[in-house]
């Protein structure tokens, strides 16, 4: 997103936002507003990275499965 009067660039990552829902959940957790285990506050921040390596081992069964046909 680009604001055309200022010529400033916003980017909002999946990292970025992660971590940005990290602090809300790490917040409320401890503050006791929310209940969630543990593994729920801590889910955004490695979240990118899994999907990150399902996207690449289902890449590479691809790749090995096509390499094997031929």
């Amino acid at each position: 997103m680009e604001d055309k009067h200022t010529g400033i660039h916003i980017s909002l990552s999946l990292e970025f936002m992660g971590f940005v829902t990290f602090i809300v959940f790490l917040i409320l957790k401890l503050v006791g507003a929310i209940t969630f285990s543990w593994f729920w506050v801590f889910f955004p921040l490695w979240m990118p990275l899994a999907l990150d390596l399902v996207i690449f081992l289902v890449l590479m069964a691809i790749y090995l499965a096509i390499s094997r046909r031929n």
